[in-house]
């Protein structure tokens, strides 16, 4: 910033107090130097803008300080979350169905849906064999293949048929039954599983084709919106709310 110098100290009149909080002296009116009164001055030396240079701009405020944001809820499963153990029935597999795959997609599944819902989901190994005889199945849900007949339609068309069209069905009283006989990728075949792993706790299909529970969609893990829809399907199915912390 330029500066001038008068000679005559007592020429000097005025004491001015500039935007910015700098003093100075002028025998002229303060507010010609971009200045406000500060009261007379006497005997001092006269310092002022040069005439090509504008006054300071008065400094900003400093901005307040952000509130932090929230820690989101992290779910802390209830020491009550239901635990439900599954099985994996080879028998009658499509010859492309890889056993270490598909058990592969199964633990897979639990592992997305245990992190993120109130729920404990264990998978047991294959199931036992069918001898012909009674015996009591040692898991709550078994995944298994099977042909489907023509009673199994999508949507409202009854021409339009599952066993052409869907990987998978499931639901809380039948656990998840696998379609033999279409062929679809691997990727399919595991987003599938995940995606009827959560029939089987009760979540419905989702309007939004961003989440897991969206009917023929591609999203691979459980979105928010599907986790919270599963905790919701759990507190009504068992009474057990989640916890947050």
């Amino acid at each position: 910033m330029a500066l001038a110098a008068c000679a005559r100290p007592a020429a000097a009149t005025n004491r001015c107090i500039t935007p910015d909080g700098r003093i100075l002296y002028t025998d002229g009116r303060c507010d010609a130097v971009g200045a406000q009164p500060h009261g007379e001055m006497k005997g001092a030396i006269s310092i002022v803008p040069s005439p090509a240079t504008k006054p300071s701009a008065p400094r900003a405020a400093p901005a307040a300080a952000e509130e932090p944001r929230p820690l989101r809820a992290v779910l802390r499963k209830s020491a009550k979350a239901p635990t439900l153990t599954v099985c994996y029935q080879p028998k009658d597999a499509r010859a492309d169905a890889v056993l270490e795959a598909v058990e592969s997609a199964i633990k897979h599944a639990f592992s997305l849906w245990n992190a993120g819902c109130n729920i404990n989901y264990e998978y047991t190994g294959q199931c036992p064999a069918d001898d012909g005889a009674w015996q009591r199945n040692p898991a709550d849900y078994k995944v298994w293949w099977g042909s489907w007949d023509n009673s199994l339609t999508l949507g409202d068309d009854p021409q339009t048929f599952a066993r052409d069209h869907a990987v998978a069905m499931a639901s809380p009283s039948i656990g998840v039954s696998l379609n033999r006989d279409i062929s679809v990728p691997a990727s399919r075949l595991r987003r599938a599983i995940l995606h009827e792993f959560g029939h089987v706790v009760g979540v419905g299909h989702s309007r939004n084709p961003g989440d897991v529970m969206f009917s023929g969609g591609k999203q691979e893990a459980p979105t928010a919106s599907d986790l919270e829809a599963c905790n919701l399907a759990i507190e009504q199915r068992y009474g057990i709310k989640a916890e947050y912390r």
